[in-house]
């Protein structure tokens, strides 16, 4: 998978090159105006250099100049209208500029100076990525993009231990982008305790790579158990985040806190406890779960 990482400009080594060369260039825009910088990727052609703005002198005949890393010279390049240019090694870079060359002169005017910058784009720059517990029990997730290419979607990964991960949500990404993005995703059933995050960033081409992992921890009690679907019209599923004791019962209240059903459970259950509540007339219910001695919170869900 190919993986790229971001180029800066060389403007000290632009600085000191055109001081070097003071026959070579001049600050004044008499040379007119060219196309703007570019990064490409190892391999890639280069858009052609086209003029913007003409330049305001006459008398004179156009060149191509251009200058290199290893080369750091300006050369003439004969006759070029558009620049055929063979990349070179990863993070280097050529200088272009077009000069008007006077008659029977040795002093030129040059253009402004185009950076065709060779190197590799990460396809997603992720600067933040952290994870907030909310008082309801829920997780809130937060990342920051500086930039994306090609970024397709990315997936929320979750895992109780560090080690073993399963998705939890599909966020789209924003394909191509050179501004801060923002994304949010709040887990409503994180697992009671230790709970860690990922992001899988995919691109278009099916590529991917992952963040690094966070972690939180989640001990408010309405994250000891979760119900889905909600809204609900069969069966109910009961997800236990925390330990239960033997004999701990699973109560459901309609909207008036009339009990109209209750069982017993223990952890012989496993984690999840499906109950089926289609006889449930359709309408606004509460489950509990006692847990020993203790109640745990109300959830409210609705039997369609």
């Amino acid at each position: 998978m190919k993986r790229y990482l971001p180029f800066f400009l060389f403007f000290t080594f632009i600085t000191s090159l055109l001081s070097a060369s003071p026959n070579f260039y001049t600050l004044a825009m008499d040379g007119g105006e060219i196309a703007a910088d570019q990064v490409i990727p190892v391999g890639a052609t280069p858009a052609t250099i086209t003029e913007i703005v003409p330049p305001i002198i006459s008398g004179g005949a156009f060149q191509w100049v251009q200058s290199t890393a290893a080369n750091p010279v300006w050369a003439e390049i004969s006759g070029a209208t558009s620049v055929n240019y063979s990349p070179p090694a990863l993070n280097n870079h050529t200088l272009y500029a077009r000069r008007v060359v006077f008659p029977g002169a040795l002093n030129y005017e040059t253009s402004n100076v185009v950076v065709i910058a060779v190197g590799l784009v990460l396809p997603v720059e992720l600067i933040h990525f952290d994870a907030t517990a909310n008082k309801n029990g829920t997780v809130q997730l937060k990342w920051i993009t500086l930039s994306e290419q090609d970024n397709d979607y990315f997936l929320i990964e979750r895992s109780s231990d560090g080690i073993n991960f399963r998705t939890v949500e599909e966020i789209s990404g924003a394909l191509n982008s050179t501004e801060l993005k923002k994304y949010t995703f709040r887990d409503e059933n994180p697992s009671h305790g230790d709970n860690y995050y990922r992001l899988k960033q995919v691109d278009t081409d099916g590529d991917f790579e992952y963040s690094v992992i966070i972690s939180i921890n989640i001990k408010n009690k309405s994250s000891e158990f979760s119900i889905y679907p909600n809204p609900v019209q069969d069966k109910l599923n009961i997800r236990l985040n925390a330990p239960v004791e033997k004999n701990s019962q699973i109560s459901i209240f309609n909207s008036i806190g009339v009990l109209v059903e209750q069982i017993e459970i223990s952890d012989d259950y496993g984690s999840i406890v499906p109950l089926d509540v289609h006889k449930l007339t359709p309408g606004t219910y509460f489950i509990s779960i006692r847990n020993g001695r203790k109640d745990v919170i109300l959830k409210k869900f609705i039997k369609i």
